[in-house]
């Protein structure tokens, strides 16, 4: 209750804050009290409230996350929406209200045709934001990346319902037990879970992340990295629940393409020079660790995959937030001019290094239980993997390293102009990323995750 607390009161205290930005606050925080009191004093399980809307534990989180990183995006994006003008807040408004009511129904559908719809339409949002808040005219190729990845890796996912509902009349989840799937013979499983391992992304599926947070504005990366790859790791959960395909079968192939995949962006973000594409290709590390955890056919195994993409999404959330304020500062987000942060900036310092404590997995975070766990899941899957899996947090713990020494010591550029009107108000959504990552963790252990 804290950190709901002082966020509303930042915000209304910010000195560029207006009447609508409270607004926000108070309606997040409205939203966000219900589905804590929805998720940790209702009965646990799966609970159909009606023949539209079913309800779990699963579910009820990853709204929760859904709307702290939103309402975290229109506090980081508040100099940006300032300065465009009272249009562009309006349309703002308008898009971030229509992706989380549309997230909303993904999360909470119990029709296959709602669920399909609005996964691919909280797109067209996201994709109106790179366009038009995007910093380069590059953002023309991030979008067209972005929707043909996306769109075209789900067209056989609309295939595969639109058979079973030719089988069984009906698209709902709760008789996916019962969709038979012969007639895709071994492929089905593939076909099943391909867009979303386009949308989580995996190695080779990953093309499309790298252009479309660097081009998308501080509010689209938050969004796309704290909420948008979690879709993929929701629907893998959602399939593997409810419908009888042979995930293991894809064990092998697809987990050592993740696991491999991993190791390679890892060392991928040694040699990026933007900011934005580092802390990218780094998400695509984790998630392959969330794809072993999903594909492992275990309780452990999917539990501890979605805490690892709710502590992933406030972690990569927060950093792309602090990212975006660097280039505001020092109007630059090389590597290069990225010096010195000790010095001029050591509230933000003191943010970035409590963030990516978050995404090494430093003890006692949500992200250190959900790692071990994942990992040692894995390596009772099969033995051979175990030098590869201790591998990924060691690249993950020196890139974040790479990057704190980087940015943060040094001498500063005398050749950019720096400015830190926003540094108080970066430091608060940086705080209020790296809290609930801390704090979520006994609350957590006590409620359980249950599918």
């Amino acid at each position: 209750m804290l950190f709901f607390i002082i966020w509303a009161i930042g915000s209304y205290l910010y000195k560029k804050a207006n009447k609508s930005l409270f607004m926000v606050s108070m309606w997040a925080m409205g939203i966000v009290f219900f589905f804590f009191f929805f998720t940790f004093f209702s009965s646990q399980g799966l609970i159909c409230i009606n023949s539209f809307i079913m309800k779990d534990s699963m579910s009820s989180l990853l709204v929760m996350l859904s709307i702290w990183i939103i309402s975290m995006s229109v506090l980081a994006g508040l100099n940006m929406m300032v300065s465009s003008g009272v249009n562009s807040l309006r349309v703002f408004m308008v898009l971030i209200m229509t992706m989380m009511l549309s997230l909303m129904v993904v999360f909470f559908s119990v029709s296959l045709t709602f669920f399909y719809i609005f996964f691919e339409f909280v797109l067209i949002p996201m994709s109106y934001m790179i366009l038009g808040w995007g910093y380069q005219p590059e953002r023309f190729q991030a979008v067209m990346y972005m929707l043909l990845y996306t769109v075209g890796a789900s067209l056989p996912l609309m295939v595969v319902l639109l058979c079973c509902y030719k089988e069984e009349f009906t698209m709902s989840f709760l008789v996916g037990s019962s969709y038979d799937l012969w007639w895709f013979g071994g492929f089905s499983s593939i076909i099943l879970i391909l867009v979303f391992l386009v949308k989580l992304p995996v190695f080779i599926f990953h093309l499309w992340l790298p252009k479309a947070h660097v081009e998308a504005p501080v509010f689209g990366s938050m969004i796309l990295a704290g909420i948008l790859l979690k879709l993929g790791g929701f629907g893998i959960l959602r399939v593997s629940m409810f419908f009888l395909v042979n995930l293991e079968s894809l064990m092998e192939l697809v987990l050592v393409l993740g696991i491999w995949g991993s190791c390679v962006t890892g060392v991928m973000c040694f040699r990026q020079s933007d900011v934005k594409s580092m802390i990218a290709y780094s998400s695509i590390g984790h998630m392959g660790l969330v794809l072993g955890g999903c594909l492992s056919s275990s309780l452990w195994g999917l539990e501890f995959a979605l805490l690892m993409m709710v502590s992933h999404g406030l972690c990569s959330s927060g950093l792309f937030a602090l990212a975006n304020f660097y280039y505001e500062s020092l109007g630059s987000r090389s590597m290069i001019f990225l010096k010195g942060g000790l010095v001029s900036m050591p509230y933000i310092s003191l943010s970035l290094f409590m963030l990516l404590t978050v995404n090494m997995s430093s003890p006692p975070s949500m992200s250190w239980i959900s790692e071990v766990l994942l990992i040692s899941t894995m390596v009772y899957f099969s033995g051979m993997m175990m030098i590869v899996l201790f591998f990924i947090p060691f690249i993950v713990c020196v890139f974040c390293l790479y990057l704190f020494i980087s940015s943060q010591h040094g001498q500063f550029s005398e050749y950019l102009n720096f400015s830190s009107s926003s540094g108080y108000l970066c430091f608060l959504v940086a705080i209020l990323h790296w809290l609930p990552a801390y704090l979520m963790v006994p609350l957590i252990l006590m409620m359980g995750v249950y599918f």
